[in-house]
């Protein structure tokens, strides 16, 4: 898990196939929070059992070491995490992990999971620009990402209608894509079938995800993250660099 901002550690879940039971992994660079975090599901023998250890292998390390041990609950319905924090993780370098469960000197077959975490990235808005003025009433808003990070990026758009109290939220998602045309995120039949003229408006991206596999992921980078409320994810709440303010022309503009 990358967090491209400076702030504390926070829980993410993602489930990669293990052939024994499923590890969910996550994966984050210098300068932000990089870390991986693993959950799995207690042994059939956890009331038994002395506990869990994790071992890493590092890409180019010839083998395993023992980075933790978990106490069981005794329970084998219970899940369990445990979250790498070593300096020794870095972006772009694979982390395989081990999981086995283990009674005195005898351990269980292994869960195993990798990932490869991804550097940090941030997004920058481009038009409307901020200020604008006379801008459409069916306007296409347009952004880019700082650096390709990941193969799939996850973005949400958000608008803000000022004139209305503490404003009114319009917001629409895009996977691989830096533009929203005014047909994809306007409401037919409505208020908002079109902008109003000369009314006050704000966009930015309130969500803004990287991954390395979005149908399938094992790790990714979280620039953005303002509308968990709106989307309903688990991510740390990551404010965004850009927010944009534009007023609208006149009928016809």
């Amino acid at each position: 898990m990358t967090l491209s901002k400076k702030v504390s550690f926070y829980n993410e879940t993602i489930t990669v196939p293990s052939g024994s039971g499923d590890i969910e992994i996550h994966a984050a660079p210098e300068g932000g929070n990089l870390y991986v975090e693993l959950t799995w599901d207690a042994s059939p023998d956890d009331a038994s059992i002395t506990g869990y250890r994790i071992y890493r292998k590092l890409g180019g390390e010839p083998d395993y070491k023992l980075v933790g041990t978990v106490a069981p609950e005794g329970d084998p319905a219970a899940s369990y995490t445990f979250r790498d924090v070593s300096p020794e993780l870095q972006v772009g370098l694979e982390a395989t992990y081990q999981v086995r469960a283990y009674m005195g000197n005898t351990e269980s077959a292994a869960v195993e999971a990798s990932t490869t975490p991804l550097g940090m990235w941030d997004v920058r808005l481009l038009e409307p620009g901020d200020g604008a003025t006379d801008v459409s009433l069916e306007p296409t808003f347009r952004w880019e990402p700082t650096r390709l990070v990941g193969n799939d990026r996850y973005y949400v758009w958000v608008l803000w209608d000022l004139a209305l109290g503490a404003g009114y939220l319009l917001y629409g998602e895009f996977l691989n894509e830096t533009e929203a045309t005014w047909d994809e995120v306007g409401i037919p039949n409505s208020p908002y079938e079109r902008l109003q003229p000369h009314r006050v408006y704000q966009w930015y991206i309130g969500e803004a995800v990287a991954y390395d596999d979005y149908d399938d992921p094992t790790a990714i980078s979280i620039a953005v993250n303002d509308v968990s409320w709106v989307t309903g994810n688990s991510h740390f709440p990551l404010s965004a660099t850009d927010l944009f303010t534009f007023t609208t022309g006149d009928w016809g503009e």
